[in-house]
């Protein structure tokens, strides 16, 4: 059976309503890793599209997954959604590599779910 990678928006949800009250988990670390897990949860869902889709090989362009598929949804007509998978890789990679984020956290992870809950909807079960 395949992963289903809408599992991974489905933890990036919930890791984002994390607090610290409620949890022993830092509310930073789990929006941090929300951002995370939603971009991985669009890419894949995305990929999966354009392997269905248009008969792509499932391990379509794996070495360069994340310039590819955002590519190849540009060629195809899809290029705001294109546009809004490179926009999540850069706050993905905020989110992973920097040790300050500007604003509030929770608003951060909340935004970038948002963006990735709408790619989802686009592609999923297409």
């Amino acid at each position: 059976m395949s992963f289903d990678w809408i599992d991974y928006y489905t933890l990036a949800d919930e890791l984002s309503k994390k607090r610290n009250d409620e949890s022993s988990v830092n509310e930073e670390a789990a929006c941090r890793s929300a951002v995370s897990r939603a971009y991985y949860a669009a890419l894949h869902i995305c990929k999966d599209f354009l392997v269905n889709k248009y008969n792509l090989d499932p391990k379509y362009e794996l070495t360069y997954l994340h310039q590819k598929v955002p590519e190849a949804l540009k060629d195809r007509g899809y290029g705001r959604i294109g546009n809004n998978l490179q926009r999540l890789k850069k706050e993905r990679r905020k989110a992973d590599y920097e040790d300050h984020i500007c604003g509030n956290i929770k608003n951060f992870a909340q935004k970038n779910l948002t963006v990735s809950r709408n790619i989802i909807k686009e592609f999923k079960d297409r």
